[in-house]
């Protein structure tokens, strides 16, 4: 029963750091600033995150 337990530990550790590795996970995730003007106007800008550029977002 012991021995079981052990395993069954060992799985569930080994199941939890293969998710946390990720392999071959991409994340499609953008990055964006926003700016408020006093006017209640507000400016979107997607930042490029290999240069830093940024380009509006309309």
């Amino acid at each position: 029963m012991k021995t079981r337990i052990i395993f069954l530990g060992l799985l569930f550790t080994m199941g939890l750091i293969n998710s946390l590795i990720g392999q071959g996970v991409e994340c499609s995730c953008k990055e964006y600033l926003y700016l408020n003007e006093p006017s209640s106007r507000s400016h979107k800008f997607e930042i490029d995150p290999s240069t830093g550029a940024l380009t509006e977002i309309f």
